[in-house]
């Protein structure tokens, strides 16, 4: 399966409405979820809304939420519009990573912790013990194409 990138129904809203600075001064995070978690865009507007009942995977075998570093805007070559970030990599302790299907960035600096966008791998993965699980944002955490 391929992996897809899905903004919330809100998401256009908080741009307009400068509730997201990707550019400077806001921080923006990553939280892993569960194999069984569906992205709902209507009503999985914050982080809260999200991770209701035990969507995200448990904090163990290394896993805690993180921060992406580095996020900046450019233009690409075509006229789109790029978000880019740091990678954001997790490394299991003595024990595995439970098994995540999904990641859902959100702004931790507005208020509320306004999902961003979610990330469905299209498989699941688990990260045994000693490996680490990564995600690449350096080629983009999502991109605005011109109409």
């Amino acid at each position: 399966m391929a992996v897809t990138n899905t903004h919330p129904k809100g998401f256009v809203l908080g741009l307009y409405k400068a509730v997201h600075n990707f550019n400077a001064g806001h921080t923006f995070k990553v939280a892993l979820m569960k194999t069984s978690y569906a992205f709902n865009a209507s009503t999985h507007s914050t982080l809260a809304a999200a991770i209701a009942g035990s969507k995200e995977i448990a904090a163990t075998g290394g896993y805690a939420r993180k921060t992406i570093g580095s996020v900046a805007v450019a233009l690409d070559s075509s006229g789109s519009t790029l978000v880019t970030g740091g990678n954001v990599t997790w490394t299991a302790s003595t024990s595995a990573m439970v098994a995540t299907g999904a990641a859902i960035i959100y702004n931790d600096t507005a208020a509320s912790d306004p999902v961003v966008a979610c990330i469905d791998f299209g498989a699941s993965y688990t990260t045994p013990a000693g490996a680490t699980f990564q995600i690449n944002f350096t080629s983009g955490l999502f991109k605005g194409t011109p109409i």
